[in-house]
């Protein structure tokens, strides 16, 4: 604090969110004694216990209707110039108010505001209510004014007449439902500052035929395209890493769609009953297939998984009427239950040696099937379909002969094979292998050189310069090498400047001479002691870590271009009290500050994807820490026994906190846990003796053992509507828990509270069963006293709770029963068979799905 001038810490406290923080600023120094009274309006809500803190202010900032009288009364012999409201009030509010010293900044048009006021949609009006023109049958065209940032839920759901609507420029939000069952929307275009798209957005807009999504979109929620039958292309942006459930389901006329490389994970039943889609460009680095992704694709003939994939849901490709072969991921390690099911074309399949589990006959009811051949020794397997002169197996499979034994399924050894069944088995492995699918391409020169560059082999180098005359000096266009450089590799690529060194293997004496004139990179990981010693200003190296040799050799001087900190670095290091962690840093190794007792203080880098286990463990004087938002991984045991840590700010995209996270943090007050946690470890939270609520968001499915056992002034939690299981002692020990909340939820919540006695269990009108070990009392929300209904608003609002989240939807039944309906008619009136000719400007994105992206060269 010494370094910054009373000017800096007053720029930094209009950030402080708590009260205590305001009172704890004035004690640190004198400068600071007066700080509070610089403030000419309240950066955070006013409550009567810091009234008298912004005693000075000239205008009232009003976050929320509790304390507002008590405010007033206080302000009421103050020469108070404004009262600023930052809630959403009504526009009849606005309108209404004739005292000039109030302003408002946060209006929204309500229904109730539309049928006074009707249109055009005034100017002071910031966002649109939800289901403000829900129903509305005489509205057939809109122009929303730039001055709406956010239009909420259901907004205009169900009207039906609306063709044309011209969105505003500085929209940012658009609620879950806001356009479903809009029948005539013909069009759509968004302006690029639209950053969210609710689920079920353009549900049912049957007209609706061209979309192109703004760039910063990163999800795609629940049946937002669900049912557009005349939707024939969409342009999705390079943000978007997820693809909800049912997202393009019964997109009828959907011909081809190309998923950006950004996508990670495609959910259930994305693209069921797409009858026309032909063709599907899969993102290389997609993740995961969900069931019935391509379930009565009836025109998809070819599409092959990237290697990236490691798992598939069931019926994933059911009634693919025209796939003729199934070429699977190599990352793949099971096949799932019918998966290939009425595939009546499927001819031949390749399955990968990694796949060790095949579930339940997963090409039933495919009668042309000629060949399923087994690279690997399968382990385990349910039921297989019987077929005759179909399954052949790989010569070492001997486990897998033994079990085809056992169950009297007739099976041959490729030896055995014709040369037919041979030919494609050897096609099907190379395209596997990345290989097949460039010798089926036409490219250009260019193109050539393009997916070169991602080849795995010198072999690879080698052969491709025999495919054609347009490829014989491809080699020598690099500037670099792709590959390791040894001595095969070196006369492959002679007229390089830039070499890459990947690993230490063929890093000799010999090797060294020869680079001395040229440019070096070195991306295999060093440690600091080695750039330090190294003279050679043509060497740069990728990936530099600080180990705790180094640290007692240079007496804690770091290089530049350190990448990562080593296991036990700074361990018991007591002179530590401030630290501050470059913004080179991406990785901290186990145990790196373990046990620095005097560490108060620490800045983390804001590159910083991954703590190691116990990294901060027994830093007994450690009291904030902010982790940076790409952080993706916190190591078990992270911050055990930091004694006096009362804040933590936890990063947006974490999956899971590991075991003993938080253990034994005694002084934590509280923590926000974000919107993408999945899973709560065992002892996460273990003796956190001062804190008073917790909220579980909408992500979170498990909280294991002993997770908050201990929290001794533990009185509200809150679970929202997905929760489903929490297990035994997960709160025992738990004395004080006085309010248990529990929001709508379709599905069976099973939880068991050992030793522990809640005044009363809050539950949503829909629950369907709530077991219990304890005899308290069950009660609805709704009749919750006002302090837990606050609570629940607040946790509502933080979580973006909708009334689609707190109520039962059966329409989306209806809706599908509709459509598989009329399957069987779509099979046999609307569609004809007809080949697929791949253009020559797809070859590269097509050949890419096949590859594995190296490290990426400079």
């Amino acid at each position: 604090m010494s370094c910054l001038t009373s000017r800096d810490i007053f720029q930094i406290s209009k950030y402080f969110k708590n009260t205590s923080d305001f009172f704890n600023i004035e004690m640190v120094c004198k400068k600071c004694r007066e700080n509070n009274t610089n403030f000419i309006s309240n950066p955070i809500p006013l409550t009567p216990q810091n009234l008298k803190i912004f005693a000075y202010i000239k205008t009232f900032n009003v976050y929320t209707t509790y304390y507002f009288k008590e405010a007033i009364s206080f302000f009421s012999n103050k020469k108070l110039l404004k009262v600023n409201y930052m809630y959403p009030t009504t526009y009849t509010s606005f309108y209404n108010n004739k005292n000039k010293k109030w302003i408002y900044s946060n209006v929204e048009f309500t229904a109730q505001d539309f049928a006074t006021f009707g249109l055009p949609i005034p100017n002071k009006v910031k966002s649109l209510g939800k289901m403000c023109f829900s129903q509305n049958l005489t509205i057939t065209e809109l122009v929303i004014p730039n001055n709406i940032q956010r239009i909420w839920e259901s907004c205009f759901k169900g009207c039906e007449n609306l063709v044309n609507i011209t969105l505003s420029n500085n929209l940012t939000y658009i609620g879950n439902g806001c356009f479903e069952d809009c029948q005539k929307l013909e069009t759509i275009k968004f302006t690029q500052n639209v950053i969210f798209l609710g689920e079920k957005c353009f549900k049912n807009c049957f007209k609706l035929k061209e979309v192109i999504l703004p760039p910063f979109i990163n999800m795609l929620g629940t049946e937002t395209f669900d049912g557009c039958y005349s939707m024939s292309n969409i342009v999705i942006g390079n943000s978007v890493t997820s693809i909800g459930s049912n997202c393009f389901a019964g997109c009828k006329q959907l011909k081809s769609i190309e998923l950006p490389q950004s996508v990670y994970f495609i959910n259930d039943k994305c693209f069921k009953n797409c009858f026309r889609l032909q063709r599907v460009v899969l993102p290389k680095f997609l993740k995961k297939l969900g069931k019935e992704v391509f379930e009565n694709c009836l025109k998809l003939s070819n599409i092959t998984l990237p290697n990236s994939v490691s798992s598939m849901g069931e019926y994933c490709f059911k009634n693919c009427d025209l796939l003729k072969e199934a070429v699977l991921s190599s990352a793949l390690t099971a096949i799932p239950s019918y998966c290939y099911y009425n595939c009546k074309n499927l001819r031949c399949v390749y399955i990968p040696q990694n796949v060790k589990l095949l579930g339940n006959v997963p090409f039933k009811k495919c009668p042309k099937l000629r060949s399923v051949f087994f690279d690997g020794d399968v382990i385990e397997f349910g039921d297989i379909c019987e077929c005759e002169s179909v399954y052949v197996i790989n010569d070492k499979c001997k486990n897998l002969a033994g079990e085809f034994k056992r169950k009297k399924q007739k099976y041959k050894v490729y030896s055995q094979a014709d040369n037919e069944t041979k030919a494609t088995i050897e096609r099907l492995r190379r395209q596997t292998d990345y290989n097949e699918m460039l010798y089926r391409t036409h490219l250009t020169q260019n193109e050539f050189f393009e997916v070169s560059k991602y080849f795995k082999s010198v072999q690879d180098y080698i052969n491709s310069e025999f495919v054609c005359k347009t490829f014989r000096n491809n080699n020598e266009r690099f500037n670099a090498n792709p590959i390791p450089y040894d001595k095969t590799s070196w006369k492959v690529f002679k007229r390089i400047t830039n070499v890459n060194v990947y690993d230490e293997m063929h890093f000799n004496v010999k090797f060294k001479y020869y680079l001395l004139n040229k440019m070096v990179t070195i991306w295999y990981e060093v440690d600091n002691a080695t750039v330090v010693n190294n003279h050679n200003k043509n060497w740069k190296y990728k990936n530099v870590k600080y180990t705790k040799e180094d640290r007692v050799m240079y007496n804690g001087t770091m290089s530049e271009g350190v990448h990562s900190l080593g296991e036990d670095c700074f361990e018991q290091v007591a002179s530590i009290c401030k630290f501050v962690i470059p913004s080179t840093i991406s990785r901290i190794g186990n145990s790196c500050f373990s046990s620095c007792t005097n560490l108060c203080t620490i800045r983390l880098s804001d590159n910083l994807t991954s703590i190691g286990d116990y990294c901060f463990c027994g830093c007994k004087k450690l009291e904030t820490i902010a982790l940076s938002s790409r952080t993706c991984y916190i190591g078990k045991g992270c911050f055990k026994d930091c004694s006096q840590l009362n804040e933590v700010v936890l990063p947006k995209y974490l999956p899971e906190l590991q075991n003993e996270v938080f253990s034994n943090c005694s002084n934590l007050r509280g923590i926000e846990l974000p919107q993408t946690l999945q899973t709560i470890g065992e002892r996460c939270f273990e003796n956190c003796r001062s804190i008073t609520e917790i909220a579980f968001p909408k992500n979170v499915q498990n909280v294991f053992q002993n997770a908050f056992s201990g929290c001794q002034k533990l009185e509200l939690m809150y679970f929202t509507t997905t929760m489903t299981s929490v297990e035994k002692n997960s709160f025992v020990m738990c004395p004080n828990i006085k309010n248990v909340v529990f929001e709508e939820n379709d599905n069976t919540i099973s939880l068991v509270f050992d030793n522990v006695f809640p005044t009363t269990f809050w539950v949503g009108k829909t629950n369907k069963k709530l077991l219990c070990e304890t005899k308290n009392n069950v009660k609805e929300i709704s009749d919750a006293p006002k302090k837990v209904l606050e609570r629940v608003e607040k946790y509502r609002s933080l979580f973006n709770y909708t009334k689609e989240d707190l109520i039962e939807n059966t329409q989306v039944k209806n809706d599908q029963h509709k459509v598989d309906s009329g399957l069987e008619e779509q099979k046999e009136s609307d569609f004809s068979i007809e080949e697929q000719i791949e253009e020559k400007q797809n070859a590269i994105a097509k050949f890419s799905l096949y590859i594995e992206i190296p490290i990426p060269l400079e």
